[in-house]
């Protein structure tokens, strides 16, 4: 039995009271873009914000600034890097900045592209497996899955030379109908954890600040 509510008194945390505020100022958006909205989604910005810098300067002064005052001067380097970054404010030099973030982008791409081309050589292998050896229900699911994979990547990897090819247009088209079900898949899921997050924050201005408890 779900029981029934009893109020209590409401909270006097400020706390409480700004995540109430910040809560029912976004979902006033509902309604329309209004002052409350824009005030509460300015106070989360703001805060993001702000957290994100302290935890940027926690990180340089534990990271580099002790390490380089224990002698491991090679940290010179990545605040060096770091201070580059800044030039983006600058109109004048903000070209500083790229080079930093083409530095970061280059490594994040060359320590990503090993395990995911390991991950889609292990996939095509499962579902290669699957449809040798398969029968029934688990036939059909690996030659689906297969066939989305590969023209997936058919789709993505040789756009270039769809045009010049009718069998590589035709299965770029299947891999975009492919694409297409597996982002709208992934949407169905965003908005239902909207949802959940939603019935969490209501539920949250109900017990937390206005002080009812379930009883029964």
């Amino acid at each position: 039995m779900l029981g029934a509510l009893v109020g209590q008194n409401i909270s006097t945390d400020p706390a409480i009271w700004l995540q109430t505020f910040i809560i029912i100022g976004m979902l006033t958006v509902i309604w329309k873009n209004n002052p409350i909205f824009r005030i509460a989604s300015f106070t989360v910005v703001g805060l993001l914000a702000a957290n994100s810098l302290c935890t940027a300067l926690d990180t340089i002064n534990d990271g580099a600034v002790s390490l380089i005052a224990g002698g491991d001067y090679v940290y010179v380097i990545v605040l060096i890097v770091a201070a580059m970054s800044i030039f983006r404010l600058s109109e004048s030099y903000g070209w500083v900045a790229r080079f930093p973030t083409a530095y970061i982008l280059g490594l994040g791409l060359s320590l990503a592209a090993g395990p995911m081309a390991r991950v889609l050589l292990e996939q095509v292998a499962a579902q290669s497996a699957l449809v040798i050896g398969g029968s029934g229900i688990a036939l059909f699911n690996g030659l689906v899955s297969l066939v989305a994979c590969i023209t997936t990547i058919v789709y993505f990897v040789f756009t270039s030379k769809i045009r010049r090819n009718p069998a590589l247009a035709g299965m770029a088209k299947i891999g975009r109908y492919f694409f297409m079900i597996a982002v709208g898949g992934l949407c169905g899921v965003y908005v239902v954890g909207n949802f959940q997050y939603q019935g969490m924050a209501l539920e949250y201005i109900v017990i937390d600040f206005l002080g009812f408890q379930a009883v029964g």
